[in-house]
């Protein structure tokens, strides 16, 4: 049984993209060879985009030996490993303190909660 070719329709799409910068993506679209291979306009805007970020991904560096070694540039954000701050325990403690103070005592505070666990229990 013969194998059937396979083609890499992303190397067309950028050939087609080389052939001619100046077309959109629905215009190459049109062009009767990828419209024989099924390539729609959304197709070549995602092949299209993805040079892009890869072109602008990666920055050429000289080494002392005149080769170029490709280096991937640091993306922005929040450093691996950091978490947010939790509240610290005294700041929980102040706000307990001030609900009892606020409801009348530690009896009311506890009848309050109960309450609202009842309410909660619905």
């Amino acid at each position: 049984m013969a194998k059937k070719r396979t083609v890499n329709k992303s190397q067309i799409v950028r050939d087609a993209l080389k052939k001619n910068p100046t077309m959109g993506p629905s215009e190459l679209a049109k062009l009767a060879e990828l419209k024989k291979l099924g390539i729609n306009a959304q197709y070549i805007s995602v092949v299209k985009s993805n040079a892009k970020s890869k072109k602008a991904g990666k920055k050429s560096v000289v080494k002392k030996s005149g080769a170029k070694k490709s280096v991937t540039k640091k993306k922005p954000g929040r450093k691996p490993g950091r978490k947010a701050a939790a509240a610290s325990p005294t700041t929980s403690l102040d706000a307990a303190i001030d609900f009892i103070q606020s409801s009348g005592g530690l009896d009311q505070a506890q009848a309050a909660i109960d309450q609202i666990r009842r309410i909660q229990s619905l």
